[in-house]
């Protein structure tokens, strides 16, 4: 009972992520769950229930990942500009 709930959840959270092209944030924020909760469903437990999610998911967080240091850098930009 338990571990469909869990799986029914995982898979929630994988379809909302990959449909509307969210990252872990805004899919926590959705969700009202921690970001830590989602990023260790569709990163970890998601790869034991559908591969297939599981890797297109994976390659979504490689690129996030890829790009988090830009998205800082501009963020820190912007908020000295603002001095």
């Amino acid at each position: 009972m338990i571990n469909e709930e869990l799986n029914k959840r995982v898979l929630k959270e994988a379809k909302y992520f990959l449909k509307h092209k969210t990252n872990v944030r805004e899919t926590s924020k959705h969700f009202d769950v921690s970001k830590s909760t989602i990023h260790r469903d569709i990163s970890y437990k998601l790869q034991f229930i559908d591969k297939k999610m599981f890797n297109e998911i994976r390659n979504i967080l490689d690129e996030n990942f890829k790009l988090k240091s830009k998205r800082g850098g501009e963020s820190t930009k912007e908020k000295f500009n603002k001095l």
